[in-house]
């Protein structure tokens, strides 16, 4: 079959008609390739963005190999640009239109193909979100003085873990404080895992001299039969 033949009867790319773009109601991440991803500055940009990154994952063109002219994922292609346009078409719905260029038959000219799909933003929540709804916590972070703290104390020792676990946040989001309290003169944190509330303590072992103490619960096993463990990291600071 000739070059013109073949692709009166084959595209050169498939798209699916429509896709889904997942986006969490209450931090506004989106869900690409099975990870939520923060919105860092513009979310109706960023959620454009992603929606072309969307249809990349779930694009074939076709590719020359050993075995014949065949359907390949784009990501895994050779030899092929790929330009979109995304709009938004309302509030929750993204067009985008693609133009693709190949070359499988060796020409100067690439062969050019058009197509066009419906990205809609559906809301979901985010594992995140709901372990902190819940206030999920692996351990515990407390902080306390010889005497009560002062609320002036309280608060500058806050503000400097807040600083601290909102970098480790950006850094992981699966990092992340859950709640806050205020108890006993002091305070406690409850964090996502035992290596925030270690980070937090080895803060405040630098900037105040606290003393650190580390003891874990054993509160279960695992579906793999391994050994779950809450950590709890007390920080003692004179006052």
């Amino acid at each position: 079959m000739c070059r013109e033949c073949y692709l009166s009867e084959n595209r050169l790319v498939k798209t699916p008609d429509e896709l889904t773009l997942r986006v969490c109601n209450t931090c506004k991440g989106y869900l690409l390739k099975n990870s939520f991803h923060d919105v860092m500055v513009n979310p109706e940009y960023e959620y454009l963005e992603a929606a072309k990154e969307l249809i990349s994952s779930e694009t074939e063109v076709l590719q020359k190999s050993a075995e014949g002219i065949k359907y390949e994922d784009f990501e895994d292609s050779k030899d092929v640009n790929i330009s979109y346009e995304a709009e938004y078409t309302s509030n929750d719905t993204i067009l985008v239109r693609l133009t693709v260029q190949v070359n499988i038959f060796n020409t100067e000219e690439p062969l050019i193909d058009k197509s066009r799909v419906v990205v809609k933003i559906k809301d979901t929540t985010c594992e995140v979100c709901n372990q902190q709804k819940v206030g999920y916590y692996e351990a515990l972070l407390q902080i306390r003085g010889e005497e009560d703290i002062s609320d002036d104390m309280l608060t500058k020792i806050f503000n400097g873990l807040q600083e601290r676990f909102q970098k480790s946040y950006q850094e992981n989001r699966d990092e992340f404080v859950s709640k806050i309290q205020r108890k006993h003169g002091g305070l406690n944190l409850y964090t996502s895992s035992a290596d925030v509330a270690k980070e937090l303590g080895r803060y405040l072992k630098d900037r105040y001299d606290a003393d650190i103490k580390e003891t874990a619960e054993l509160i279960g096993e695992t579906s793999d039969g391994q050994k779950n463990y809450r950590v709890t990291v007390m920080a003692r600071i004179s006052n």
